[in-house]
């Protein structure tokens, strides 16, 4: 998958789990559209996607809960 894809992918992904259609900037915290029960549930659709597991790639990183952090941990 290509950068641009991956991004796709998320904020479609974000958007089906919160059940709204919105606008979400790569660089901002997905936290302001989502809770934290969400994440989980949007972290797993991810993984089951792409066939990647992202279990432990959170540790001491504040910016992988945004569209850009997410892609760099898939790509």
């Amino acid at each position: 998958m290509e950068q641009k894809e991956i991004k796709d992918m998320i904020k479609e992904i974000v958007c089906m789990i919160s059940g709204k259609k919105m606008e979400i900037v790569d660089d901002m915290s997905l936290f302001k559209y989502i809770n934290a029960l969400d994440a989980v549930y949007v972290v797993m659709e991810i993984e089951k996607r792409t066939g990647k597991n992202l279990s432990g790639k959170f540790k001491n990183k504040s910016d992988v809960m945004t569209v850009n952090g997410l892609t760099k941990l898939l790509l």
